[in-house]
């Protein structure tokens, strides 16, 4: 069986370098904050997105490797207490119009609509049943623009998005998807004490992140969606 680059080399001395820099790779809107702060960066589908903060990478591929202890902290960081990433890269698309909670409902393996400011993980499936993408699927309130917005990975946004116009004119759907992936910062809270952390940050309702549903919260004088898994 062939297999890509991507699926077979991980060690970060393969990453691709000859386009990086390039207009082929964008940043995050969070990319110029976390390189003030010592973020190493890597390639993830065409947007570069921090590996691990610290030393950038020296030597070779063998042998004990630069980045290793900054990795193991973050690891650790994110075991016992709480770790935050930069997660901009994941695909976003909003799709919108009269028809999309149809559109959505017909591909979608999940019931998607919940209502307002609510997800769910889903698959979306072709006509055999196979599986075309896993993602998250969450409608959006008015005061968020209405809507759905549709997460899923790095690698799967060109494919997914192509995909999704594809059904929906196939089957006649009015419904508009748009590409959102750039637009919008998305920060990972990861480890045992993330809850006790939002608490402290914020006056959302902490002790029901078990729900897994969106909420409107504020962090300082920004406001943000929260998504609890």
């Amino acid at each position: 069986m062939n297999r890509t680059r991507a699926d077979t080399l991980h060690h970060r001395h393969l990453h691709r370098t000859r386009t990086r820099g390039s207009y082929l790779y964008h940043r995050t809107p969070l990319h110029d904050r976390l390189a003030e702060r010592g973020a190493v960066f890597a390639p993830a589908g065409a947007i570069e997105r921090p590996d691990w903060f610290g030393a950038p990478l020296v030597g070779s591929w063998s042998g004990e490797q630069s980045w290793h202890v900054h990795t193991s902290a973050e690891c650790k960081a994110a075991r016992e207490t709480v770790a935050l990433f930069d997660q901009s890269s994941l695909s976003k698309l909003r799709v919108e119009g009269p028809g999309a909670a149809a559109a959505l409902q017909h591909v979608c393996s999940a019931n998607v609509v919940r209502g307002p400011d609510r997800s769910i993980y889903t698959l979306m499936l072709n006509d055999a049943g196979g599986i075309e993408t896993e993602c998250t699927v969450s409608q959006l309130s008015e005061e968020m623009g209405g809507g759905f917005l549709v997460m899923s990975g790095s690698g799967v946004r060109v494919k997914d998005a192509h995909w999704l116009r594809k059904q929906i004119a196939r089957f006649g759907f009015d419904a508009r998807v748009h590409d959102v992936t750039e637009d919008t910062a998305v920060l990972g809270l990861y480890g045992p004490k993330v809850y006790l952390l939002m608490h402290s940050m914020t006056r959302c309702r902490a002790w029901e992140a078990l729900l897994m549903l969106w909420d409107s919260i504020e962090i300082g004088s920004k406001s943000c969606l929260a998504q609890w898994r």
